[in-house]
């Protein structure tokens, strides 16, 4: 029941991210990236760094935390104060590369979008496999969901017939069953499930 529950949650930030992508790569909107950045950087980041500090405090003093107020503060770069604030670095990643994304989409052919895409689900594919491949910090959690946010562009780009899309809608299902059972079986065996079925 967990791995079900996990499975059907974790499906909401690449959703998230997909419909993103869409909006705000596939705007026709005609504005410069100082302006794109300042009216949406203006909306999460003085709540985003004073939530970071207040949690930092909290922490430091009243929490099992090891490390210092100041530490956390001074570490916010690659790592969030508290872990519920993961998604604000994929956000904040998301409406720093818009701009220049918006460029390459506006003059590259839906190929040249879905060689990216590939590179994309094949680091993600060799980082699941290798453990050493992948780093940490909000640079691979970009690049990690980033791909989302193009994704997203792409599919509403492209015409996909009701027959491939009945095809596609049943390898996701049996891939959700697949990860599902997997999860259950990894329960059992007293392996604690993260998500990753």
């Amino acid at each position: 029941l967990f791995s079900l529950a996990s499975l059907v949650t974790k499906t909401g930030v690449p959703l998230f991210l997909m419909i993103s992508g869409k909006l705000l790569l596939g705007s026709s909107r005609a504005e410069s990236a100082v302006t794109f950045l300042k009216r949406r950087l203006s909306k999460i980041l003085l709540p985003f760094l004073s939530w970071s500090v207040i949690y930092a405090f909290v922490f430091a003093h009243v929490g099992a935390e090891s490390e210092p107020a100041w530490w956390a503060l001074k570490n916010m770069y690659w790592r969030e104060t508290a872990f519920h604030l993961w998604f604000m670095y994929v956000i904040l990643g998301v409406y720093l590369v818009t701009p220049p994304l918006r460029i390459f989409v506006r003059h590259a052919s839906l190929r040249d979008i879905g060689y990216v895409l590939a590179l994309w689900y094949a680091s993600l594919v060799l980082g699941f496999v290798f453990d050493g491949w992948s780093s940490v910090g909000p640079a691979s959690r970009l690049v990690g969901f980033g791909g989302y946010f193009l994704l997203g562009h792409f599919l509403d780009k492209i015409h996909v017939s009701r027959r491939t899309a009945t095809g596609l809608g049943l390898v996701a299902v049996a891939a959700f069953a697949v990860s599902a059972v997997g999860g259950y079986h990894a329960t059992i065996k007293g392996d604690a499930p993260d998500g990753n079925y």
